[in-house]
């Protein structure tokens, strides 16, 4: 009987420890996920930071709390720093091991690559906006197209910025929605927790790939919106300025 026991006691520890190592195999797998998209998140974070930084001085030129040579300064460097970094981007690869890794931890490696190379994709449309703001900057601020272009275009640039960081958040949210929340706690260690950008809203994480994806939908829902609003009022603009261009040319 004592045999009986000690030898079922031994069964039980194998059968523990042989859990354990599952488990541990599991764990080192989304670990190793983590770490290979840290670098991608963080580095989006940190462009998304540097176009935050350069909207808020033009905030602050069109409050009047900065000089226009500032303001001007500021989004050149900005821009030109984007530049740089666009001409840098290469596109990167997973083997089929890691595809592999991703579909068994629940990732969706397709979209998963895709989301890595969108680095050059999302530099374009920042320095995109921070040239058209520098035009407005550049021009005479006592004009009133100028002017009005100007807190016109930041504004809606803001709204789109807010609904572009809600929209990067719960992308990263889509990716691992199917973990669990012990699962993401690495993740929020190594990623979330350092995030300077996609965060300033304080979004919540959901649980879900679905939920997730109808938060980054509605974040891209909202930010077409802007973009209409923004093409309506430049064409606005253009026949405003056409039609002053040939009044003046009347009255020459």
């Amino acid at each position: 009987m004592k045999r009986f026991f000690v030898g079922m006691c031994t069964f039980i520890m194998v059968l523990s420890f042989a859990g354990c190592s599952v488990n541990s195999k599991k764990d080192w797998d989304k670990k190793k996920i983590v770490d290979d998209v840290a670098n991608t998140v963080l580095e989006y974070d940190s462009d998304s930071k540097d176009y935050d930084d350069a909207l808020e001085v033009v905030s602050q030129y069109i409050l009047g709390d900065v000089t226009k040579e500032y303001a001007q300064s500021t989004l050149q460097s900005t821009i030109d720093k984007m530049q740089d970094d666009y001409s840098n981007v290469k596109y990167k690869e997973i083997s089929d091991e890691f595809a592999k890794l991703l579909d068994d931890n629940l990732v969706p490696s397709g979209e998963y690559v895709m989301y890595i190379n969108a680095r050059a994709d999302k530099l374009t449309g920042y320095i995109n906006s921070l040239e058209s703001l520098k035009y407005y900057v550049d021009g005479d601020i006592n004009s009133k197209i100028t002017k009005e272009d100007l807190a016109f275009t930041y504004n809606n640039d803001i709204n789109i910025q807010k609904s572009e960081r809600k929209y990067e958040f719960y992308s990263i949210n889509y990716f691992f929605g199917e973990w669990s929340e012990s699962d993401i706690e690495y993740l929020d260690n190594t990623v979330l927790i350092r995030l300077k950008s996609f965060n300033i809203d304080k979004p919540k994480w959901v649980f879900g790939r679905d939920t997730a994806e109808k938060e980054f939908t509605r974040a891209l829902d909202e930010m077409q919106l802007y973009i209409e609003k923004s093409e309506s009022h430049i064409a606005e603009s253009k026949e405003e300025l056409d039609k002053l261009q040939h009044e003046n040319k009347s009255k020459n």
